[in-house]
């Protein structure tokens, strides 16, 4: 198996470094430090902006992931997508200001 010019580029395009993501997954850790507030049953908006914290230190390991060779098209393809839905659907509430409830 053999990377092709457009994984290449894919990777080129990421240019995400060891020391970005660790960047990222460290300033997930010091908010959710606080083991009084783990304590607390979050509400459906502290719920959402955990899952805007901690999908800003995935995304780009699972950017990475999407794009090696080694996985079956079909899977890259998937989680591709589902790395484009799930980016889309958090910058879209994030803009719009997600209030739970706010359908009923």
């Amino acid at each position: 198996m053999s990377t092709t010019r457009q994984q290449l580029d894919y990777f080129n395009r990421l240019r995400y470094t060891f020391e970005e993501i660790e960047a990222r997954f460290e300033a997930m850790d010091s908010v959710w430090k606080d083991s009084d507030a783990s304590l607390v049953a979050p509400t459906a908006e502290q719920m959402h902006r955990n899952l805007i914290l901690l999908w800003s230190a995935v995304q780009p390991i699972l950017t990475i992931v999407a794009g090696l060779p080694l996985l079956p098209p079909a899977w890259s393809d998937a989680l591709k997508l589902f790395i484009a839905i799930l980016a889309q659907l958090l910058s879209s509430t994030a803009k719009t200001g997600f209030k739970a409830g706010k359908d009923l």
